[in-house]
């Protein structure tokens, strides 16, 4: 362990000689901010939207209804039990084990014949505030539910929405995605960064040979990595709260949160850019080969652009990355009051094992002094 920190304070003190990483670390956590204060109105393209409706019994109107609307509309019934928001929790829960953007319609009691009675009913909507195609969708079927029982559609529908994001933690969607991709691009770039510079530079090799273990070498890599990442995540937190006034979380466990999630981030990322450093052949490709990684991730994961604009096929592949469930997972923690450790747990342990695979692979030549 002594070897591992007298290795990171030889990294930090070259980092702070290098005005290049010191520019990366905080302009780059800066444009993204901005850039994301840009980026509050998506318009919604061609995409499958997953449409929760809680109700007390079937109705085949409404069945055919939603079976018209297919490929745009994937149903999911929640049918209530008795006059209360369980059956709505029920199907929040549901949509955030799935990683779906979560949008239910709650119906009133005997709505369908109310509404063929001409009489006033009011349908509730809750929904992401990041969802720009929820509210039309709804609209739609409104609109062709009117229809089907003969109604004209100036009838007295009213739609409540009300949004599912709680001002829980005090953090908010811009600064929790922001955050993130700190974590993932900042922090996995600086283990690259020093892995790449010590392989240039021949130090590498001395390190090879010396006292130091490969597992310390690259665990004091992941270290420096998430310390720098830490700094930046406060830093860019403060630049939030004068941007536009963000909240800063109050409370002990949303910190705790923010800390796991940015420890799993870091290792994931750190780990997956080391990989494909070692495995590198020409020292260049040790640098651009993780950004465009990193980038793909970013994107992929629902960081730089809401999930809901994604088509249904990329949302297929975006669960499949552990970035994306961590995502997920720290969206329904701090805006959606979900509990999400257990999701954070197996993301967790796809992070260790990355990390031990990169372990494995990275090139090592243990010192007889070590025997």
């Amino acid at each position: 362990m002594r070897r591992i920190w007298s290795l990171l304070r030889t990294n930090i003190l070259a980092l702070l000689k290098d005005p290049y990483l010191i520019f990366f670390d905080l302009l780059f956590p800066l444009a993204i901010l901005i850039f994301f204060l840009r980026l509050r109105a998506p318009q919604a393209g061609d995409q499958t939207v997953d449409l929760y409706l809680v109700l007390r019994e079937p109705s085949p109107v409404l069945q055919q209804t939603l079976e018209s609307m297919r490929p745009q509309v994937r149903a999911h019934y929640q049918f209530a039990t008795r006059e209360s928001d369980d059956s709505v929790e029920a199907a929040l829960k549901d949509a955030i084990a799935r990683y779906r953007v979560p949008l239910i319609l709650q119906f009133p009691r005997n709505w369908e014949q109310e509404i063929r009675a001409g009489r006033v009913i009011t349908l509730q909507v809750f929904g992401s505030s990041d969802d720009p195609a929820g509210f039309g969708v709804v609209q739609s079927l409104v609109d062709k539910l009117l229809a089907a029982t003969g109604q004209p559609q100036t009838s007295p529908v009213r739609l409540d929405f009300k949004p599912l994001e709680q001002d829980l933690s005090g953090a908010d969607r811009v600064l929790v995605s922001t955050l993130q991709m700190v974590w993932l691009i900042v922090g996995g770039m600086h283990a690259v960064t020093q892995y790449a510079y010590l392989r240039e530079s021949g130090l590498g090799k001395r390190l090879m040979v010396s006292p130091l273990r490969k597992h310390e070498f690259v665990l004091s890599l992941v270290i420096e990595a998430l310390l720098v990442a830490g700094l930046v995540s406060v830093f860019l937190s403060g630049v939030a709260v004068v941007l536009y006034s963000a909240k800063v979380p109050t409370r002990p466990a949303t910190w705790l949160t923010l800390a796991a999630a940015a420890t799993i981030m870091v290792v994931l990322s750190a780990s997956f850019g080391l990989l494909i450093a070692a495995l590198a052949r020409e020292p260049s490709y040790a640098y651009w080969g993780p950004i465009g990684l990193y980038l793909a991730i970013m994107f992929l994961s629902g960081m730089a652009f809401p999930i809901a604009l994604f088509p249904d096929s990329l949302r297929q592949v975006a669960n499949l990355l552990p970035t994306r469930r961590l995502n997920a997972a720290l969206e329904a923690e701090l805006l959606y009051g979900q509990p999400a450790m257990t999701s954070m747990g197996e993301v967790a342990v796809m992070a260790l094992l990355a990390l031990a695979v990169t372990m494995f692979v990275i090139p090592w030549r243990e010192s007889r002094r070590n025997a």
